[in-house]
């Protein structure tokens, strides 16, 4: 873990997102569009069923390995 967190970007959204049917999850989105992510890897059906959002794949984990994305992810 310790590995990860020295190379995470610390993100502070400065709009606010109202694109997901659980509102717990508009945080995400706003990170990511933020953060300009290529994707979004997650097991929550209501950022899944958003694939793709504004340009921004929303993956589950199994996609993501399967895809080879993570080959090509800087």
């Amino acid at each position: 873990m310790r590995h990860l967190w020295s190379s995470a970007h610390w993100i502070r959204p400065q709009r606010t997102v109202i694109g997901c049917t659980d509102p717990d999850d508009n945080h995400v989105l706003e990170c990511a569009l933020e953060a300009q992510a290529s994707c979004i890897i997650t097991g929550d059906r209501h950022l899944l069923v958003l694939h793709p959002y504004h340009g921004i794949n929303i993956l589950t984990p199994r996609q993501f390995l399967d895809s080879k994305a993570w080959e090509t992810t800087p």
